[in-house]
């Protein structure tokens, strides 16, 4: 049974993903979510970047990669690269798409 991040949002994947090779799976997740913040400051006091950890967490382990999280993304499985990319497109909210 697939997550259920997986069943519930739209997210584009692609066959390639292109990751960071120096950075760890959560680190991964983590830049995705902070780029996504309004106020975005990369260089910000770590306590003011807790949310972005609580949601790293959340993504990771709704996608099943939490145990996973300190191993370099190249290390991961194809399959588990797909997770990741889902996980870094599931940073932000659904939006509405207009047709």
């Amino acid at each position: 049974m697939a997550p259920p991040i997986v069943r519930t949002e739209r997210l584009t994947s692609y066959q390639i993903t292109n990751f960071f090779p120096h950075l760890s799976v959560h680190e991964t997740v983590r830049v995705a979510a902070q780029t996504y913040r309004l106020s975005f400051n990369f260089w910000g006091r770590a306590a003011a970047l807790g949310d972005v950890r609580d949601k790293a967490r959340a993504i990771l382990e709704q996608v099943g990669l939490w145990d996973k999280r300190q191993l370099l993304a190249a290390h991961l499985s194809h399959g588990e690269q797909q997770m990741l990319a889902i996980a870094r497109g599931a940073r932000r909210p659904p939006q509405a798409h207009a047709r």
